[in-house]
């Protein structure tokens, strides 16, 4: 049986029409004050090399985004001295996103549940020190977390490239609260205890599904890897490859060098300002390194487009059925060796920061494509990029790598069967990506539905 409340009145606020009669409206400047992150900082203050050095512990973006309620493990340190007056985290603290790249992490709402001492916070967020009595810390984050609250900030933060969210924006943003006995734990009952225990195991079910996917992709690693080394016929006599990361292949395969198949270019020099609504497609190194790109095909969703005339001067920088797009930087080296296969003719045209395989035969290189998604074969490019932060990938790193290639028949039989079979896992991995999407809806109406006084514990 569902509990209700005996009476309601007006919210006041859009998109919550009624409360309990005995729950009130206020803005979020009532319920204490907002502090910055870090200031007066530079880059070479976030190289702490030893912990010799006079720093402080700080809370990053990434932390606050990827987390609702702080990881103590996920600190980064910064250099401070001793007359620094920086504003100190404290337990029980609201933290907020100001500004991000999209409208989705934009006021995201973080909880810190533990003690830290002498902690800071990053530059591009906001701590909320609650210090009205009436507010129990925990039930207000819920309710900030609630899809109803998070739209209604959305909505106050303006910005294009940037998106970013004004201090006194935040401050008017109004909230809606129970009484405290309602609010706290205290009562065995009470609304923060049952959300929280409703969030753990809901949580609990989606780290199961998480973990599932994890394995499911691990398996489609291993089965491209296996057939696209090995082929499909268990019985073939085998061969030393004379390759370091190849081993043994089959009789009969040939391993050559990369540069005898494929002839490299840059792509387009453009910037994200070019970008227009209409025109030339084109595939950058952001939309290679999507999640989107299976590496099999050209996907539509991510292409751009460009004036014509940007390309007018560029003809070799149009890709062709069999080409590749190698992205030529990389934040890591798992996305070292990211690459777009073109299967089909639509006048596209590599992006910046690319890198063109151009394919000297015209025929399907389907083939290869699986090979560039193989660890083994990336090993060549991770063991030869540069950079710290940003690690660069050069035609030339591009050109010393190897191939090894079955007949033409034999290809096509091994891109058949891992067509159906990828396809297969894929079909398992979105099952598992629907059932996250329905356990994290679930989650946001439970939580809505009791910050609000739609239903009582």
């Amino acid at each position: 049986m569902v509990n209700t409340y005996n009476t309601y009145k007006n919210s006041g606020i859009e998109w919550i029409p009624y409360i309990p009669q005995s729950w009130k409206t206020m803005r979020l400047k009532n319920v204490g004050f907002l502090y910055g992150g870090l200031t007066g900082k530079t880059g070479d203050d976030f190289n702490v090399e030893d912990d010799n050095e006079s720093y402080m512990l700080f809370i990053p973006f990434t932390n606050i985004f990827n987390n609702s309620i702080i990881n103590p493990n996920q600190l980064y340190k910064v250099k401070v001295s001793n007359d620094e007056n920086q504003n100190l985290v404290q337990k029980n603290d609201l933290l907020f996103l100001m500004s991000s790249e999209d409208y989705d992490g934009i006021g995201k709402p973080a909880i810190l549940e533990d003690s830290i001492d002498n902690l800071g916070l990053n530059s591009f967020s906001k701590g909320l020190r609650i210090t009205n009595q009436d507010i129990y810390p925990k039930f207000l984050f819920y309710y900030l977390s609630s899809h109803v609250s998070r739209e209604l900030v959305r909505r106050e933060a303006k910005g294009f490239i940037r998106i970013n969210l004004r201090q006194d924006r935040l401050h008017c943003c109004k909230i809606i609260l129970p009484a405290i006995h309602e609010q706290t734990h205290s009562i065995p009952q009470a609304t923060a205890s049952y959300l929280d225990k409703k969030c753990v195991e809901i949580d609990s079910l989606i780290t199961l599904q998480e973990e599932m996917i994890v394995e499911l992709q691990a398996y489609k690693q291993s089965v491209i890897t296996e057939t696209v080394t090995k082929g499909l016929d268990s019985n073939a006599k085998m061969k030393d490859s004379g390759v370091e990361w190849i081993g043994e292949i089959p009789e009969g395969w040939d391993v050559k060098p990369f540069k005898y198949i494929f002839k490299t270019g840059k792509g387009l020099s453009f910037t994200k300002a070019d970008l227009v609504n209409e025109g030339v497609p084109v595939i950058s190194y952001g939309q290679v390194h999507s999640k989107q790109n299976k590496g099999t095909q050209i996907v539509d969703s991510l292409i751009r487009f460009v004036p014509v005339e940007m390309t007018l001067n560029s003809p070799l920088a149009k890709v062709h059925i069999g080409d590749f797009i190698f992205a030529d930087t990389s934040e890591d080296l798992e996305g070292c060796g990211n690459c777009v296969y073109i299967d089909k003719e639509i006048g596209l045209y590599a992006g910046y920061h690319s890198v063109i395989a151009h394919a000297q035969s015209k025929s399907s290189n389907l083939y290869l494509a699986y090979l560039f998604l193989t660890n083994c074969w990336r090993s060549q490019i991770r063991s030869r990029v540069s950079g710290i932060k940003v690690l660069s990938i050069s035609q030339s790193i591009i050109n010393q790598t190897t191939v090894i290639l079955p007949h033409l028949s034999e290809q096509r039989a091994i891109t058949s069967y891992l067509d159906e079979k990828t396809a297969q896992i894929d079909a398992l991995i979105s099952l598992k990506q629907e059932k996250i999407a329905e356990l994290k809806n679930y989650k946001k109406s439970i939580i809505y539905e009791y910050v609000t006084g739609k239903k009582r514990v």
